[in-house]
């Protein structure tokens, strides 16, 4: 088994395509150290400045004519739990950037990771067919599940080490750019329990990738069903990718339907279980984790019933 998934890995590893995939959310990460300012504006002054924020918070959430959805009442009001906070316990907000600072800032570029894994992911069986290599690959004495698990590893392996690339590079480059400074800087923000939170720096974006990562796992297995059930690697990257950026939108739209939570998409986001608002009221973190191992128990037999049983050779 690990010579069948070391022999993947080496098949994505020699594809141009693999490689110009993670220079590109290199590239983006340098490019995105330029754009963030290194230091912001004096800030002794911070007390004043978070005072008059939080005027202009309330006056918001008092006007109702505001039009804000309840996620977005519930982000500014938890803005205004972490501000009273600072100013109670003379936490004056960082006015520097610093290595784990900017890891965090880097977050949504793993977006780009998701991207390409589910390129990947698609392709990796639906290719075989198109290159008319299966049957090469299903005449070895390894079983159609041993080959399958194997693909299967192999995506999962190349995803997290694709995202693993955005935290190193974001690490890096900010510490040498901005300093490796405030990994125990404290991170303040109001949990689900609508109390405050407290953890450094660096507990939140280890834990924010680790999640980014789960997040990742379910969209390339949709991709790697959709490629082994229909054999076409196109229909698979474009389903799973535009599933992946209407999801969360979806999940919001309809979060006024109790089925909602069932969703997939309304699950995927773990982060929103400890730093923020839940989309859907009354969920639970473990009643997320639930659904997303239903789920992907879910695909994966559907991909191993397809592959092991149809005749694939057709």
């Amino acid at each position: 088994m690990n010579s069948l998934v070391l022999n993947e890995l080496l098949k994505i590893a020699l594809r141009a395509r693999t490689w110009v995939m993670i220079s590109i959310t290199v590239i983006v990460v340098g490019w995105s150290v330029l754009l963030v300012p290194g230091h912001s504006q004096e800030r002794s002054d911070w007390r004043k400045q978070l005072v008059s924020q939080d005027v202009r918070f309330e006056q918001t959430l008092a006007n109702r004519h505001n039009f804000l959805s309840h996620n977005a009442q519930a982000a500014i009001g938890a803005s205004l739990a972490v501000n009273k906070y600072e100013l109670t316990h003379d936490l004056p907000p960082t006015g520097e950037m610093d290595a784990w600072a900017f890891v965090d800032e880097g977050l949504p570029l793993s977006g780009i990771v998701v991207v390409f894994a589910t390129v990947i992911a698609g392709d990796v069986v639906a290719g075989e067919f198109a290159a008319g290599t299966i049957k090469t690959l299903l005449s070895q004495s390894a079983t159609r599940s041993q080959i399958l698990a194997s693909k299967y590893i192999a995506v999962l392996l190349t995803t997290l080490v694709m995202i693993a690339s955005v935290l190193v590079s974001s690490l890096l480059l900010g510490g040498i750019f901005f300093g490796f400074s405030g990994a125990d800087y404290p991170y303040i923000f109001m949990n689900n329990r609508e109390t405050i939170g407290l953890m450094t720096e660096v507990n939140y974006a280890l834990i924010a990738y680790y999640y980014q990562f789960l997040s990742a796992v379910m969209t390339v297995t949709i991709a790697f069903m959709i490629s082994t059930v229909f054999r076409s690697g196109v229909l698979s990257i474009a389903i799973s990718i535009i599933t992946w950026f209407i999801g969360s939108t979806l999940a919001q739209f309809l979060s006024s339907y109790s089925w909602d939570k069932y969703i997939i998409f309304s699950n995927t986001d773990l982060l929103q279980y400890i730093t923020g608002s839940p989309i859907i009221d009354g969920t639970t973190m473990g009643f997320a984790i639930f659904m997303l191992v239903a789920y992907f128990i879910v695909l994966n037999v559907i991909s191993w019933t397809v592959f092991v049983h149809r005749d694939v050779l057709a």
